[in-house]
């Protein structure tokens, strides 16, 4: 990732995006819904405008409803941009560990939802879980999977995105972790630890030169079968040169070749945390001809098959990053198990008859 803004349009934010070329855009520009929803309708307040007064969850699950209009703005995280909407605060005081979702499927406008701890420091935050035309609603808000400590309060701050209000649902829940393992043969990513302040120049394919992406691929190969898994680390980092006041999620591209042997390429994706992969042509080598070809986006522990949509002539490029969403560890795992690829070459040494011979005197 040089010192660059660059974007791939109409892929990082649209959930199933039509085929088009990459751009050398904002990454994180958001397209709005195509349609502004409803003004809100006034009722009664039902959580607590600060933390003082915040609304208590009691008992897990937990469900509410109500309207962030009533509401000020108090508090404002950054899971890519900030904002002045107005936001609504409750407090959960867990007895023991325990791990939650907390959703707002079924909010009726921009949300953006976070959590803050006894000091007011942020432990996680979610913008847009929820793409355009996702039945939840156009770019609602979900966490996946928070680990939540016993006997400390958290707060809950149901938000919105560059101003927006209205009518929201919130569910609160435990739920178990996914969790990615790697298996014997799989091929492990090799990238560093992320951390604050991190540059990629490791797989970050356009992300890390726009002009010489190969250079910056993990390369995957059969293991003799066509098929090979490769296991990679996910995630985000903080005061990335180009985004130093904004989380920075982590770009992997892999790249494979069509077998001659076999009819088509797939992969099949499984991930820890909610991710886009991406299908990519790059024609020429670079990105300014680059091709979006697909995006899909991956579930937890929901096993994700990708048919590839290029005729095999041409490398076929599959990029994965995270979807807006921060946690405490920063980093998931993921597994992308390809099949149909161009197995790796047998080596062969050059020897002379006498050496060969000489193997069985």
């Amino acid at each position: 990732m040089r010192a660059l803004t660059l974007s791939l349009l109409a892929m990082i934010l649209l959930a199933a995006a039509p085929a088009g070329a990459l751009d050398h855009l904002d990454k994180y520009a958001k397209q709005p819904a195509a349609t502004p929803p409803p003004p809100a309708p006034l009722v009664v307040p039902v959580g607590g405008d600060t933390i003082e007064d915040a609304l208590a969850i009691l008992e897990l699950p937990f469900t509410d409803t109500g309207v962030t209009r009533e509401f000020n703005d108090d508090y404002d995280v950054r899971c890519f941009s900030e904002s002045n909407s107005p936001d609504v605060v409750y407090s959960l005081l867990p007895d023991m560990d325990l791990v939650v979702d907390i959703d707002l499927c079924g909010s009726g406008y921009d949300t953006k939802v976070f959590v803050l701890d006894a000091d007011l420091n942020e432990v996680a935050c979610s913008d847009d879980y929820y793409q355009l035309d996702d039945p939840c609603g156009d770019w609602t808000s979900r966490l996946e999977f928070l680990p939540l400590m016993g006997g400390e309060v958290y707060y809950i701050i149901v938000d919105g995105w560059g101003g927006e209000l209205g009518q929201y649902q919130i569910l609160v829940e435990e739920t178990v972790p996914c969790l990615v393992e790697c298996p014997p043969l799989g091929i492990l990513e090799g990238e560093e630890e992320l951390h604050d302040g991190y540059v990629d120049y490791f797989n970050a394919g356009c992300y890390s030169d726009w002009a010489a992406p190969l250079d910056y691929l993990s390369v995957i190969e059969g293991q003799g079968d066509n098929q090979a898994v490769a296991c990679g680390i996910g995630g985000f980092w903080r005061d990335h040169p180009d985004f130093p006041l904004n989380p920075y999620w982590d770009d992997d591209w892999y790249v494979v070749h069509a077998s001659t042997e076999r009819d088509g390429v797939s992969v099949t994706v499984e991930v820890e945390k909610s991710c886009f992969v991406y299908e990519i042509q790059l024609p020429d080598g670079t990105c300014d001809q680059g091709l979006i070809l697909q995006t899909v986006i991956v579930r937890p522990c929901e096993p994700t098959e990708i048919v590839a949509l290029g005729d095999g002539t041409q490398p076929i490029y599959f990029w994965i990053t995270g979807l807006f969403q921060t946690y405490p560890d920063y980093e998931f795992a993921y597994l992308l198990s390809f099949d149909g690829i161009e197995d790796a070459a047998v080596r062969t040494e050059s020897r002379s008859w006498s050496s060969v011979k000489s193997l069985f005197d």
